[in-house]
């Protein structure tokens, strides 16, 4: 399931960094179909970055802003006994419209069983009270205890996108696709399409250009990780 090596492709300039606030409960949002793109950008999605973690420490592109993490024989270990646990990627940032991670990931059989959420358009480093995954389009998958899924929108619940569909399981390596496609909104697990949103006022460009990975109260374990966007047509 791992690559080789990793590759870095700078893409956009990014912003001064700060330290990151987390999700919080809020009340649900609803909106319209979202708004033609706002710049003409090429269909094809396009490699912005990847990493299989064989480093022997984890890369300087990466900050823990709560709980801990670690590089470890080939994987990224992000973990916290009793409250938050966040990592993002603070460079390079995406400043595409489109933006899609993809990732392999699991809880491991140790672990109480809580979220691996993955976040885009993330504004840590702007100005203002949420950054983070507060500030992103965050997407969770088996969160409140393995209950739910659900989508954030800068910390609000989507309750479109509420369901139980697929839940975790311990031990299971996940394939996992969270998409904002000029404000399409999706989020896959193994090939499932498990929600999907149109957002009439999308998020993106400099101010909210970050990605990133979230859980609660457990350990999640990353194998690798790319990072796609669209380009504006020439």
């Amino acid at each position: 399931m791992r690559r080789k090596s990793a590759a870095i492709i700078w893409v956009f300039v990014c912003l001064v960094f700060a330290p990151s606030f987390f999700c919080q409960p809020s009340v649900a949002v609803v909106r319209e179909p979202s708004q033609k793109c706002p710049i003409q950008l090429q269909e094809k999605w396009v490699l912005a970055y990847a990493s299989d973690f064989s480093e022997d420490t984890l890369r300087p592109e990466w900050v823990v802003t709560a709980g801990n993490a670690l590089v470890s024989q080939g994987v990224l270990v992000l973990r916290s006994d009793k409250a938050d646990a966040e990592i993002i990627l603070k460079e390079p940032c995406f400043s595409s419209p489109s933006v899609r991670m993809e990732l392999s990931a699991y809880v491991p059989d140790y672990a109480k069983l809580s979220e691996i959420s993955p976040f885009l358009n993330s504004n840590y480093g702007s100005l203002g009270e949420t950054r983070g995954c507060s500030g992103s389009y965050l997407f969770q998958f088996g969160s409140e205890q393995d209950t739910t899924n659900r989508l954030r929108r800068v910390g609000k619940i989507v309750e479109e996108t509420v369901n139980n569909k697929v839940l975790l399981k311990r031990h299971h390596l996940y394939h996992i696709v969270a998409e904002n496609d000029c404000g399409h909104i999706r989020l896959e697990i193994d090939g499932t399409t498990i929600f999907e949103w149109n957002d009439a006022k999308p998020i993106w460009g400099p101010e909210h250009c970050h990605v990133g990975f979230y859980t609660s109260e457990s350990v999640i374990i990353v194998e690798w990780v790319k990072i796609y966007h669209k380009v504006a047509k020439p």
